[in-house]
């Protein structure tokens, strides 16, 4: 709490590579339980908002250091929505984190949730990046598929996407991609409410 300037961005940048880090571990693990059908759920009631609200604080920082504005749209309603808060969580994380390491600075990423029919809701995270070409978005949630062959810090292994499309499909929930080249991306999720 004593460290300020310079010395806090460092200390932020680090703890930032840290958590990246672990995240990506996490994914390599969690991949690899679900596909040998060992990772059990724990499933418990959660809030939208707070869920939402507690992914964007975790690259608040790295955002500010690329200077990317994060845009939370608003939503009316909070409804809750029984998953296994802990996966869904790491799924907005990886999504946003890969909105950041394609987005350039003075950009923004939006994101927000909304009801998708009656018994589900979407999650989604749209940025102004290079955007996906139509070939690679057919491919993009495979193991290891990576869109960019830059050695770009930001860019990973080619897990996040692959664990948030397993992620959601244990909770009989879809992922998507929408893209154009040149104006950026826009990923999302739908999760069953009941």
């Amino acid at each position: 709490y004593s460290i300020t300037g310079e010395e806090k961005e460092f200390l932020e940048s680090a703890q930032m590579g840290c958590d990246r880090a672990v995240r990506m571990v996490a994914n390599l693990v969690t991949t690899d339980k679900i596909a040998e059908g060992k990772l059990q759920l724990l499933y418990e009631e959660t809030d939208c908002l707070e869920l939402l609200k507690e992914a964007l604080s975790s690259i608040k920082g790295l955002a500010r250091i690329k200077g990317i504005t994060l845009v939370q749209e608003p939503e009316a309603d909070s409804p809750l929505l029984t998953v296994d808060r802990t996966l869904i969580l790491r799924v907005l994380q990886n999504l946003l984190t890969n909105s950041l390491s394609y987005s350039a600075p003075d950009s923004s990423i939006t994101t927000g949730y909304k009801m998708s029919g009656s018994k589900s809701i979407e999650f989604y995270v749209r940025d102004q990046g290079p955007g996906i070409p139509p070939e690679q978005q057919e491919t993009i949630f495979d193991k290891y598929a990576r869109v960019s062959r830059k050695q770009d810090a930001l860019v990973g292994t080619g897990l996040g996407l692959h664990f948030c499309k397993l992620a959601v499909e244990l909770h009989n929930g879809k992922i998507g991609v929408e893209s154009k080249e040149g104006r950026g991306s826009r990923f999302f999720f739908t999760l069953p409410i009941a």
